[in-house]
């Protein structure tokens, strides 16, 4: 297995909750050394994956321009649908050589708890979303699956068909897995909210509903377009909204500042 990320360049690159994630995944998720492809949305941001081959990861780099995604993933229409970096977000392991499996993973997570078990997670594991006790969809902040040619004509064919995709990219793995579980209900393996533990709930349950959440989450997610490594530079939201969730990501990044590598050890570009 590899792991497979997306990550932005630019203003408000994700590098500090990249690095915080590596140290988390082999500190409190004992992960092994493992290959871990990094997909850049523009040009790498100096010192990031530098600190994160120091927390024993070897790290793959690729820029989304190599895969020319256009020609990739959907004819000329698609353009109007989907932006970039939607698109690949959650689909950059497409393009990965067939015949591994690879777990994606957004890095606006932290992992609190042992990880180890993703490593024999089969293809098609996915955290399931429920709303009134119900399957509603999958989450793809997390998952595991293999490159397989069908998913990707379809996907590409899939693009132009709607005005619009209100999730993006998890939409179109949703829409996929709609289509072909009634023909193979074996198709996906589902996963509990340890793999989708939102910082959202927080304020969603109340606080001893919130830390049996974070005593058992294995994941983390740092949801929404705001980060804990924003704090202070964001008009639109304090930390103050997610008091405990925005705690614990800065005090897992000092950790990891003082180990292999430090959550600031890069440079803007």
């Amino acid at each position: 297995m590899e792991l497979v990320s997306y990550m932005y360049s630019g203003e408000w690159h994700y590098g500090p909750g990249m690095i915080a994630l590596a140290y988390s995944l082999k500190e409190m998720g004992h992960l092994p050394n493992m290959t871990w492809n990094i997909i850049w949305s523009g040009d790498p941001v100096p010192g990031v994956t530098d600190a994160v081959s120091r927390f024993g990861f070897h790290v793959v780099e690729r820029a989304v321009s190599e895969f020319d995604i256009y020609q990739s993933f959907g004819k000329e229409s698609a353009k109007k649908h989907l932006k970039r970096g939607e698109v690949w977000n959650k689909l950059a392991y497409l393009l990965m050589p067939e015949g591994k499996r690879y777990a994606f993973i957004d890095v606006d997570i932290l992992c609190l708890n042992d990880a180890t078990e993703m490593l024999s997670l089969p293809h098609f594991s996915f955290p399931q979303v429920f709303i009134d006790k119900k399957v509603k969809r999958v989450s793809t902040h997390f998952y595991v699956a293999s490159p397989i040619q069908e998913l990707y004509d379809e996907v590409d064919a899939l693009l132009p068909t709607r005005k619009s995709w209100p999730l993006h990219d998890e939409t179109l793995l949703n829409e996929y897995i709609k289509r072909h579980q009634e023909d193979s209900p074996d198709l996906l393996n589902g996963l509990d909210s340890r793999w989708d533990t939102n910082k959202r709930w927080e304020r969603k349950f109340n606080k001893d509903v919130w830390r049996q959440h974070l005593e058992e989450a294995v994941l983390l997610h740092y949801s929404g377009l705001y980060k804990p490594w924003f704090d202070g530079t964001w008009k639109y939201v304090s930390e103050e909204d997610y008091p405990e969730s925005h705690a614990l990501w800065h005090e897992i990044a000092a950790e990891a500042a003082r180990g292999r590598g430090g959550v600031n050890d890069y440079q803007e570009t």
